[in-house]
């Protein structure tokens, strides 16, 4: 898996290529941990 991480514009972008060629992009603010992020979610 081909995994990229960046800082821009205080936020962090981060890119995920699977093999089955499926590309996963997240871009959340560096303020919101992961466990904010799966409450809100729900």
């Amino acid at each position: 898996m081909k995994e990229r991480a960046e800082k821009a514009g205080g936020f962090l972008t981060f890119s995920a290529v699977q093999p089955s060629g499926l590309k996963i992009e997240l871009s959340l603010p560096l303020t919101t941990t992961h466990k904010e992020q799966k409450d809100e979610q729900r």
